[in-house]
């Protein structure tokens, strides 16, 4: 009677302690070919979680014809199959993933919370120290009072399946709002030739695996050949793709730097008030 009491006591006591990790939500299960988790503050992340899984962009800035609701809503999910993928996005064609060696997690912080100039950003993949637990951390970057530059509002990051698998899945959430102070810095085309040289880094953390493989230069490489003496001023608002007023803002010109020889044109527009960079972007 007693060895059946406690068996009984024992059985209750696992059961409220499935029942509580459940309820916090501190661990998804990874068992499956998708996986939501329970996205927790990063100021509760693990310290044991220390095993850094190297990730690279695997949605390479492209439209994969994602269903425009299914990026409405604040979302992390893990997919360890091309067949899951399609049937959660209904029928998309999955991103530059290797299905049978790499798994990938989306992201997005969802259309509503998006800004001008808003990246959405997997800051790390980690284990855990025993490796039944993966750990991936999000950042949703706002520009702030920085001056705002083209956005990414999902991001789909690949890495190596972990052997053993893991068999649950957690989420971090590590949002960031940049600040800057104001500049009054004069408006040249050395200063164009260094923001564009800025804004490169940037642009190929998204589009560096695009241009390898169509033949375009390195990062490096193309940040050496923006030079202030290629630097044009555009006198003619008909010039500027982006029709900005010309009384007010002036705007620069530099040939393209990443594949020579296109017919793509960098631009910078700055504020001739105040001074602050608006924007650098390109047109083809």
């Amino acid at each position: 009677m007693i060895a059946a009491r406690a068996r009984l006591l024992r059985s209750v006591l696992a059961a409220l302690s499935a029942a509580s990790l459940a309820a916090c939500g501190e661990l998804s299960s990874g068992l499956g070919d998708e996986v939501f988790g329970y996205v927790e503050d990063a100021s509760f992340e693990s310290k044991a979680d220390a095993g850094s899984i190297t990730f690279r962009v695997a949605s390479g800035g492209y439209d994969y014809g994602l269903p425009t609701a299914k990026l409405q809503t604040e979302t992390r999910k893990l997919f360890k199959t091309a067949a899951a993928f399609r049937t959660y996005f209904g029928g998309a064609t999955p991103p530059n993933v290797d299905w049978t060696k790499e798994w990938a997690v989306f992201y997005t912080p969802g259309s509503p919370n998006l800004v001008r100039g808003s990246w959405a950003t997997v800051r790390s993949v980690k284990l855990s120290s025993t490796g039944a637990t993966l750990t991936v951390t999000t950042r949703h970057l706002k520009p702030g009072n920085c001056t705002p530059d083209r956005g990414r509002p999902f991001v789909i990051v690949a890495f190596a399946k972990p052997r053993p698998s893991p068999t649950s899945t957690r989420f971090v959430k590590d949002d960031y709002t940049r600040s800057c102070a104001a500049t009054t810095a004069a408006i040249t085309a050395s200063r164009f030739a260094t923001d564009l040289k800025a804004h490169l880094s940037i642009w190929y953390s998204t589009h560096a695996v695009d241009v390898s493989a169509s033949g375009g230069r390195s990062l490096s490489a193309a940040q050496a050949a923006v030079r202030s003496s290629s630097v044009r001023e555009v006198t003619d608002a008909e010039d500027d793709p982006d029709g900005h007023d010309l009384t007010k803002v002036r705007v620069f010109r530099h040939a393209d730097v990443v594949w020579p020889g296109s017919d793509i044109v960098w631009f910078g527009a700055y504020d001739k008030a105040s001074g602050q960079k608006l924007a650098i972007y390109d047109f083809n």
